[in-house]
């Protein structure tokens, strides 16, 4: 995934002056965080903007998203990290 492309494509689907877009940026950016502090399996996903496959990025959606419904022993809690990223749900809506 191309972080301009998507910074594009994000953009383009939100209101204009909206935050939404940028906060989608930034989480993103912190996921790759938490990816390069403990894989979970997504060893491939440590540079989320490097990632190609789309199957591979739903995968880790869902995951994301599982962990995200977890209120108590989220595997991503870690210190220097908002845990407002970790358990706030994913809105955006991923197509396939």
């Amino acid at each position: 995934m191309i972080k301009n492309a998507f910074t594009d494509y994000i953009k383009a689907t939100n209101l204009n002056g909206s935050q939404k877009a940028n906060s989608y940026i930034k989480a993103l950016d912190i996921l790759s965080s938490l990816i390069k502090h403990e894989p979970y399996g997504f060893n491939d996903c440590k540079d989320i903007w490097k990632v190609e496959s789309v199957e591979r990025l739903y995968q880790l959606y869902v995951f994301v998203l599982q962990q995200s419904k977890k209120k108590d022993n989220n595997l991503w809690e870690i210190e220097g990290i908002a845990k407002s990223y970790l358990a706030n749900r994913p809105t955006h809506k991923f197509k396939v």
